[in-house]
């Protein structure tokens, strides 16, 4: 197994955004979701495949060169994690960087680093001391990761990691969009 796949996680609810797709909102210049997948854009990552929950998002993330995976809208995040990694896991993969498409501030060279500290284990991001996505899992961890459950996605997973195994990033980096103001903010 050789490849790294980017399984980018956008199929939430978005219930504090209000009625437009914070995924597809204007921001500098492109949309929050183009702006995540963007920074994925790496030689490293040999396939990309976002789980999306509309037909509009499955259609940006196409024509960025992701693979759509629609799954039904009103999942907790877990449900987008393991069915993207079931989707993966058949592939020719070593690994999945896991990234989410409202956090439109990461840069290429911080899944880089990500990766490489990864090696063939786990690691992932880090606010302060807190883990956090995006992170980088070893195909060792894909079928615990199908039997995650709830709204916490990977947490239990990255809350076992040493902090060796967690990239400081910044924290501006490690934003997401929640919110009408949360984007009103960065100047999107």
């Amino acid at each position: 197994m050789t490849g790294t796949a980017a399984l980018l996680l956008a199929a939430g609810r978005s219930m504090r955004f209000g009625s437009p797709d914070k995924l597809l909102a204007p921001f500098r210049g492109q949309t929050v979701i183009a702006a995540a997948m963007a920074a994925l854009e790496t030689p490293r990552i040999t396939m990309r495949l976002a789980v999306v929950s509309s037909q509009r998002v499955a259609t940006a993330v196409q024509r960025a060169g992701f693979e759509p995976l629609i799954i039904a809208a009103g999942q907790p995040q877990s449900a987008s994690l393991a069915a993207g990694v079931r989707h993966l896991a058949g592939r020719d993969l070593a690994r999945i960087v896991v990234a989410l498409g409202d956090m439109p501030f990461l840069r290429r060279d911080d899944f880089d680093a990500l990766i490489t500290l990864a090696g063939d284990g786990a690691a992932c991001a880090r606010r302060a001391a807190q883990p956090m996505v995006p992170a980088v899992f070893p195909r060792v961890m894909f079928d615990r990761l199908c039997h995650v459950a709830g709204d916490e996605g990977a947490r239990r997973f990255l809350t076992e990691l040493p902090g060796k195994s967690r990239l400081p990033i910044p924290a501006e980096r490690l934003r997401d969009i929640d919110t009408q103001d949360d984007l009103a903010r960065t100047g999107g």
